[in-house]
């Protein structure tokens, strides 16, 4: 938590207009002990109301006057700053702006859950349903689908295991997420590829049923 805390800090005065997505999230979605540990981040991800490059243009001033430089180097990153040690990524809802998005980002947006963090600062968290459709559209897009290698994929199969109440969630969902995960989880389950994978990222290869089982009640879910 101290990477997110850090965040929150710095990121103060935009924290009634970010939510938080991406594997910085991982632990304030995860609710089961006995899950596998989470995979460490070294970089935070934020999605903010961005649909023009204006938009875009207008945030990034209002960054640098909170003390954020953009990323420098021979291959810059345009979504990315720095502020001390704190890498952000900040993310737009429209393809057009920065060259890439996410299809699940805007309804996200609007979707988020609050957190507390211990210093008292509240946040804006992804929900555990839009964090799977995120994640899974990274997967099938920038992870060309690389079973044994994606931490998207792996962090797909981690709030699978590790939240209790991720089917209810994902019944409440919207219909198009809710077909989409559906869609997705059935053709895991189909791929001989992933099965092969799945005990290595777990624990405990027992915990394996749980994952499958679950992935079923995604796939019956749509």
């Amino acid at each position: 938590m101290p990477l997110l805390e850090d965040a929150a800090n710095k990121l103060a005065p935009f924290l009634d207009e970010i939510v938080f997505v991406g594997g910085i999230t991982l632990g304030q979605l995860i609710t089961d002990k006995a899950a596998a540990p989470i995979r460490g981040t070294t970089d935070v991800d934020v999605i903010a109301e961005i649909v023009t490059y204006a938009d875009y243009i207008a945030f990034s001033e209002r960054l640098r006057e909170a003390h954020f430089t953009e990323d420098a180097g021979e291959k810059p990153l345009t979504c990315r700053w720095h502020n001390g040690a704190l890498t952000v990524d900040v993310l737009a809802l429209n393809e057009e702006v920065l060259g890439f998005t996410n299809i699940w980002y805007e309804l996200a947006l609007r979707d988020a859950f609050t957190v507390t963090l211990p210093s008292g600062r509240s946040i804006r968290v992804i929900t555990a349903p839009f964090f799977l459709g995120t994640k899974m559209e990274a997967f099938r897009g920038r992870g060309k689908m690389d079973f044994q290698a994606s931490h998207d994929l792996e962090d797909f199969v981690a709030v699978i295991e590790g939240r209790d109440t991720l089917l209810q969630e994902i019944a409440e969902s919207p219909q198009e997420l809710r077909g989409y995960l559906a869609e997705a989880a059935g053709t895991l389950l189909a791929e001989r590829r992933f099965v092969d994978v799945l005990p290595g990222f777990v624990l405990d290869n027992e915990r394996v049923p749980l994952i499958l089982d679950r992935l079923a009640g995604i796939a019956r879910a749509g």
